[in-house]
């Protein structure tokens, strides 16, 4: 994998792929996190670049330690149900407006959507999933939503995000999960692997209480 490593005043290095945005970066993000070096504080990982931040250990030559780091073997991709309530929300009116999409007609759509797992971030456990429709796309909100709840489904560019944990954000909400998909505080905070594919199952209000009263984690859903 021909990578390019960029070093920003000791404080950052960002790794990129000159190939291709395949998982194999991501992999090798996780193998990097594996390593527990003492001069990385944080990795974050990106379907087009790693960013590790770097604390007052890292020497210069330490860059050619991570240049000898293999990712870590691809897996199996596993295939996991999300049950979504799609609420009231108040974005549902600009998304018919910007799409010509009255909501069932979006929500119908966005069903037979096959996502995949693509990155974690912006906040710990927040899902990044791709495959959305280019026809289903959205903007950004020019500006941010103050408090998002927990567990939302929105939708922001080319992807569909699931809030971990209740935050401002600047994506539009189009409904709710019952069950987790994160495992924090524990770490690392990931229940799926980057690559796995992700089906979303429209289920009523009542049914969304009922397994959000149960507690379950979206592995836990899945049995």
């Amino acid at each position: 994998m021909p990578l390019s490593l960029e070093l920003y005043q000791n404080d950052f290095i960002l790794i990129k792929n000159r190939d291709t945005r395949d998982t194999e970066l991501q992999r090798l993000g996780a193998a990097i996190y594996q390593k527990r070096l003492e001069y990385i504080d944080e990795v974050i990982v990106t379907e087009e670049e790693i960013c590790l931040k770097l604390n007052h250990k890292f020497r210069p030559q330490d860059m050619n330690a991570l240049l000898v780091i293999e990712a870590i073997p691809k897996s199996r991709s596993s295939e996991y149900i999300l049950p979504v309530y799609f609420n009231e929300s108040e974005d549902w009116s600009f998304i018919s407006k910007h799409t010509g999409l009255e909501k069932e007609e979006y929500i119908e759509r966005f069903l037979q959507c096959e996502f995949e797992l693509a990155m974690y971030g912006f906040l710990p456990g927040f899902l990044y999933l791709k495959g959305l429709d280019s026809d289903l796309q959205l903007p950004r909100k020019s500006t941010p939503d103050k408090h998002i709840p927990s567990q939302s489904l929105a939708v922001a560019g080319d992807y569909a995000g699931i809030y971990s944990f209740s935050s401002p954000g600047g994506w539009h909400i189009i409904g709710s999960v019952p069950c987790q998909v994160h495992n924090i505080p524990r770490l690392p905070a990931a229940l799926l692997k980057i690559g796995d594919k992700i089906t979303l199952k429209a289920i009523d209000k009542e049914r969304y209480f009922n397994i959000q009263s149960q507690n379950l984690n979206i592995l836990e859903y899945n049995g």
